[in-house]
Formats: C-alpha cells, sequence, structure tokens
C-alpha cells in the first residue's frame, strides 16, 4: 500500500530563531538554552553551548520552542544536520524549527529528514556560505504513513540506529583499552614512571616528508590512493574518505610509493585532532605519500606498535600542539617532532605489548567490518521506508537481520 506524500509546508509552520546582539552584555549566560547549528551533533538535544536570558530572547528574533521540536541546520558546513529537541530551548536564525504536530510524529520525521541530507546539499545555494531557505523547506514532500504506523517505523528505525551506535561505542572501548594497557605497561610519557631512559625521539626516529604531488592530476577514481591527513582518524588508523577520496593519475618519484605497514603521521591539522594522529598503511591498493605527512623511520629501539600507541598518548598530541605553527591550519615539522622526548623501554617488552595489539586489531577489523554492515543495512532500511516501500512487517524483519549482523 502506497503513502500519501505531503509537502513540509502544509504539515508545519517552518520558523527559525535569531541571535541577540552580541554587543550587550546582558542578553548572554541567562538561562535559556541557545541552540545553534553546531550543536545539531546528536540525535536528542539536551543542553546547548550557549545560554541567553529572557532580556535577549525578548530583543531580539531568537524564540522559544518546546520540546519534541525538530531542528534541522539551514546554513554552511552543517547543511542537513537533524536534532530533536528535549528540552525548552532557543536557536539562532540558521536552525529551521518543526514543532511537534498531530500529524507527524517527531522521530518518524527527524529520521526522514535525515535521510534527506544528500538532498538538502545538493540543493543548497550560494557562494561562501550555501544555505536552504524556508521557502524551499516548504515545497520539500515528504511520505506521511497513518500516525500509528509512524510511530511503528519510527520505533524500528531507533532500535536500528542503537544498534550502529553501540557498534561505535565498542569499537570506542576498544581504543581506550589500548591505550590503558599501554599506560599500564610502560607508564605515562608525560611523567615516566617507570624510569626508562628519555632522548628526544629525532635520535632514533626521523620522520620523512612526502612529495607535493600536482593537484591538476588529482581524479575521483583512479589505481594510486593519495594520502592525507583527513585518512586519519583523531584516535589513530585509516579511514576510508569515500566520494572525498584523492587519487592521482600524473609521474611521480618511485620512493613516494608507500609499502604495506608503513607508518605515517599527520604534520597537518586538516580537522581538529588529526595533528601528530598515525595509521598504518593498509594492506590492499595502492598508496602515496604526500608533503602533509611524516613516514616514521626508525631503528632497532622501538617497535611500530608501542610508536603508534605513544604517537597517541595524550603527553605526545599536547607537544605536538605546543610546538606547532599557524593560527587557522597548524602544522608541524619533522625537526619539531624530532625534539619531542621519548622513554626507551626494553624490546622485549615493546614486543609483548604488539602481540597484544595484533589481537586488538583482528577485534578492530572485525567490528569495523561489522559496523560497515550495520550501516549498509540501516540505509537501505531508511532508503525503502522513506520511498514509501517498506511496511511494518517487512520493517521487523529488517530489524532482526541487524541484529544478526550485530
Amino acid at each position: 500500500m502506497s503513502w500519501e506524500t505531503v509537502e513540509l509546508g502544509s504539515l508545519f509552520k517552518i520558523t527559525s530563531g535569531g541571535t541577540p546582539s552580541r554587543q550587550s552584555t546582558e542578553y548572554y549566560n541567562g538561562d535559556i538554552p541557545w541552540v545553534k547549528t553546531g550543536d545539531l551533533k546528536t540525535k536528542y538535544i539536551n543542553q546547548a553551548n550557549e545560554y541567553i536570558t529572557k532580556e535577549g530572547l525578548e530583543n531580539s528574533s531568537a524564540r522559544l520552542y518546546e520540546p519534541g521540536t525538530v531542528l534541522l541546520a539551514m546554513y554552511g558546513a552543517t547543511i542537513g544536520a537533524v536534532s530533536i529537541l528535549n528540552i525548552e530551548a532557543s536557536t539562532n536564525q540558521a536552525c529551521a524549527a518543526f514543532v511537534p504536530s498531530s500529524k507527524v510524529d517527531s522521530v518518524f520525521l527527524y529520521y526522514c529528514l535525515q535521510n534527506l541530507k544528500s538532498y538538502f546539499l545538493f540543493s543548497a545555494f550560494g557562494g561562501a556560505q550555501p544555505n536552504l531557505s524556508a521557502g524551499f523547506l516548504k515545497s520539500v514532500r515528504i511520505p506521511l504513513p497513518p500516525l500509528e504506523e509512524q510511530r511503528s517505523i519510527a520505533a524500528v528505525l531507533e532500535k536500528a540506529d542503537h544498534l550502529r551506535s553501540l557498534r561505535r561505542q565498542a569499537l570506542a572501548r576498544l581504543d581506550d583499552l589500548v591505550q590503558s594497557v599501554f599506560l599500564e605497561m610502560f607508564g605515562d610519557p608525560a611523567t615516566n614512571p617507570m624510569g626508562w631512559e628519555v632522548t628526544p625521539i629525532g635520535h632514533h626516529i626521523s620522520f620523512k616528508h612526502g612529495f607535493a604531488f600536482q593537484s591538476e592530476y588529482f581524479s575521483q577514481s583512479g589505481k594510486y590512493t593519495l594520502l592525507t591527513p583527513g585518512n586519519f582518524f583523531k584516535s589513530g588508523g585509516y579511514r576510508n574518505r569515500g566520494e572525498k577520496q584523492k587519487f592521482f593519475t600524473g609521474e611521480f618519484p618511485n620512493e613516494y610509493l608507500l609499502s604495506n605497514g608503513d607508518m605515517l603521521v599527520a604534520m597537518t591539522e586538516q580537522a581538529p585532532g588529526l595533528l601528530g594522529s598515525p595509521l598504518f598503511v593498509p594492506k590492499t591498493g595502492q598508496y602515496l605519500h604526500n608533503q602533509r605527512l611524516g613516514l616514521v623511520l626508525s631503528n632497532e629501539l622501538f617497535n611500530k606498535d608501542f610508536l603508534f600507541s605513544f604517537f597517541n598518548t595524550v603527553y605526545f598530541r599536547e607537544q605536538v600542539q605546543f610546538t606547532s605553527r599557524g593560527t587557522k591550519v597548524k602544522h608541524t615539522s619533522p625537526s619539531k617532532m624530532g625534539e619531542i622526548s621519548i622513554c626507551i623501554p626494553p624490546i622485549e617488552l615493546q614486543n609483548k605489548f604488539s602481540k597484544f595489539m595484533l589481537k586488538q586489531r583482528l577485534q578492530t577489523e572485525q567490528s569495523i567490518a561489522t559496523g560497515k554492515k550495520l550501516n549498509n543495512l540501516f540505509n537501505a532500511l531508511m532508503q525503502k521506508t522513506f520511498k514509501g516501500e517498506l511496511q511494518f512487517a517487512e520493517a521487523e524483519a529488517s530489524f532482526q537481520q541487524l541484529e544478526m549482523v550485530f
């Protein structure tokens, strides 16, 4: 049975908030949550990063929204981000608000808008600050099954989304476990409680600069994957950038073709937290070493797994930040990283840690593979649902499939 499709403008009076004058200090640091698009990072919003006063609310176009209101980011890099208010809150003008309706379940609407994110990004207009207009949003059509079926579908989607969240938490716990074992075996490098010999990294390890690959040969596909800081997770490890991945089709010196197992460190902070992050070059594919990454070359005193976890310590990351340069984009250099102190534990202890790391790496790979399957099944479930091709019984069956993958 097909569902009716309805324009959002016929279901909601789509509004947005405003910004109290920054010149009036009495408008800020009050007790009214003031939500901005940067706060739309989770499904539910329980607090804001900024608060305004009653005077700020009354002397601006900001307005209060009740719990259950669905917010959609209309401006800039956050376009398409969606959250649901769990609290009474005000917003700025970049958030479109859909107040609770007797015809639309808020959670159903949340997933419906989330499913439209690619469409919103494609439809945004403007130069330096692309945006969506309230008029455009009013014309967007969504499927509208009966309210009880909306709630049933939303409940299944919430369960499926919860499984994905649990998988992400499991991965985070694996990362935390590695750092805990590292600190237990070797101590905090900031204080060196084990009393290991300490030396500047550069006395035993070098960081080789990469090659300045010419952008005219960048491509969206190709034989050679060009690694950039965007390929690093903040906690270390390789991240496939998907559609944003760069490939290189021109000529280059062979010495910048990386080998499986090579270790690289990000020397440019392409995103907050990436400076100093390490990765091992993946087993599959052919990867190129660009100038914003440092190739780690060490001697027999250090095991690479030990170094990888050392680069992930709070101590090392803080030292990299402290010695970095740049205002908008921070960067470091091989010589600056070489000045950072490192302890030298016995290689036998490092090798023991490496055996532990091998087991953890296998668990992480399995967890990532499961996460990908969960994401693919969840996305397929979303697409079928909001095309009106999925009935409640089918949705329940899809959820059971997700549970089996988990």
